[in-house]
């Protein structure tokens, strides 16, 4: 007990002193910390605000994406918030580790769709834009949608692919790993409705007469 006490007072100490050492480089390079506001910093030659902030002993860097600094302090606070609840280990996995973790959940099914399920990782580890050593909380929703366009495949196909990517980061979610799927606002696709000829009384009587023959 004593030995993990000190350990994570150490930890703690490393945590403030890597800060402080952080701030300095930071403000030499452009950022200045935001005055009244925890783990905010702006990018002077640009105007845009950052996150930077420590969880576990480990240290987050997010840009925010915006020069609003109303804005920028909800982000950070939400950013902050994600970042308590996610496991640790999701900064290590790629989306390619993320396909392996969901094919052993599928397996009860049937064989067919296990085999369609199979397939279709194999070509989001294979044909990923940009390559599937991607780490997951780097996927955007436009990368997702890229990956989708690269087929020419009908209504049908692509709701079955669309299925794949949702179940795959739904079980990030659930698991921590994301706090949110970068598929969740993505549709599907509706299936056009088959063309179903009617035959004319004449045409139907010609039918029956020809079956009864």
């Amino acid at each position: 007990m004593e030995n993990t006490a000190l350990s994570r007072g150490r930890e703690s100490h490393l945590s403030v002193g890597f800060i402080r050492a952080t701030v300095k480089i930071m403000e030499n390079v452009g950022f200045e910390k935001v005055r009244g506001t925890e783990c905010l910093y702006r990018y002077r030659p640009n105007g845009k605000y950052y996150a930077r902030f420590v969880v576990n002993g480990k240290e987050v860097r997010r840009s925010l994406r915006t020069s609003d600094r109303d804005i920028a302090k909800r982000h950070v606070l939400q950013i902050r918030r994600e970042a308590a609840v996610i496991d640790p280990q999701a900064s290590k996995i790629t989306l390619a580790g993320l396909c392996n973790r969901y094919l052993p959940t599928v397996r009860h099914q049937a064989a067919k769709t296990v085999a369609q399920k199979t397939y279709i990782c194999e070509r989001i580890k294979q044909e990923w834009p940009g390559g599937s050593d991607v780490l997951i909380r780097k996927v955007l929703p436009s990368q997702v949608q890229a990956f989708l366009s690269r087929y020419t495949f009908g209504p049908s196909s692509y709701n079955a692919y669309l299925a794949v990517l949702r179940a795959i980061f739904n079980l990030a979610v659930a698991d921590s790993l994301l706090p949110q799927s970068p598929v969740a606002g993505l549709k599907e696709r509706r299936r056009e409705k088959p063309i179903r000829l009617t035959p004319s009384w004449e045409q139907f009587q010609r039918i029956i007469a020809d079956v009864r023959a």
